[in-house]
């Protein structure tokens, strides 16, 4: 008898494999030439390299995958196979698998989506504009930055976005995954994602949210609000607009 975890990977190879045939025609390789030629890391081998692999160095990581055979590809090659390779196929691939495991665990109807993001040191690039941090008269670094979608009642990472580090854009990835999202959801997240243009984005998508903001006796968004101490339940209506000259126009929610 097949144990759960075998029956999930016949799934994932099965997926991978059809996403192998149809590279060229969603676009997931750089050039339609990559990947034509018989490689041990072919389109195939090296997904799963990297979805497997587990923080070792990459000669490690191959020796690993391949059970040290002789013939075994080196780091070079890896790098060179891996830069042919859009990152759009992990998100495919993520999004078949989902699908072929249903979420059924919901509250009340709605899904509960908890969204959070972290950094990621990457190997020093001075050169790449999209992840090079500045760090005054010192060495400067390069990091990305990785905003993740997780289902709690279902336990499962349901969607990502990565960008460079100086265009993370926390809030931007919250409301993208929100817009795109295909069930109710609640979507839950920290402070740093407590912006009206955010919130917006997420109403405009017809989901709700549940965001932590600033102590009401802070600087944050509730300050200006008229709120009652302790617990409380209460609607609260506002304006945004823009000053000048000491008056205050109306104007719609831009958004970005």
């Amino acid at each position: 008898m097949k144990t759960y975890y075998s029956k999930v990977m016949d799934v994932f190879n099965h997926k991978l494999s059809r996403l192998a045939a149809e590279k060229y025609s969603l676009n997931l390789v750089a050039d339609s030439k990559d990947f034509s030629r018989n490689r041990k890391l072919d389109f195939v081998n090296l997904v799963r390299t990297i979805v497997f692999m587990a923080g070792k160095p990459i000669k490690e990581e191959l020796y690993d995958y391949f059970d040290y055979d002789v013939n075994t590809a080196t780091a070079s090659a890896f790098v060179q196979q891996r830069n042919k390779l859009k990152p759009e196929a992990f998100e495919i691939l993520l999004n078949r698998m989902n699908k072929s495991y249903p979420c059924e665990k919901k509250y009340k109807g709605y899904r509960l989506i908890a969204v959070d993001g972290s950094d990621l040191s990457i190997p020093y690039d001075i050169n790449d504009k999209e992840t090079y941090v500045y760090h005054g008269d010192f060495k400067g670094y390069n990091l990305i930055h990785i905003n993740s979608a997780y289902d709690i009642l279902n336990h499962r990472y349901v969607d990502t976005i990565i960008r460079g580090s100086s265009h993370f854009g926390e809030q931007y990835s919250m409301y993208t995954m929100a817009e795109r999202f295909e069930d109710k959801a609640i979507f839950i997240a920290d402070r740093n994602y407590s912006t009206w243009n955010n919130m917006e984005h997420i109403v405009r998508a017809e989901q709700k949210f549940l965001i932590r903001c600033k102590d009401i006796n802070s600087n944050g968004n509730l300050k200006k609000f008229n709120l009652p101490d302790g617990e409380f339940d209460l609607d609260v209506h506002t304006t945004l607009t823009t000053r000048q000259t000491g008056q205050l126009f109306r104007t719609p929610l831009v958004l970005q």
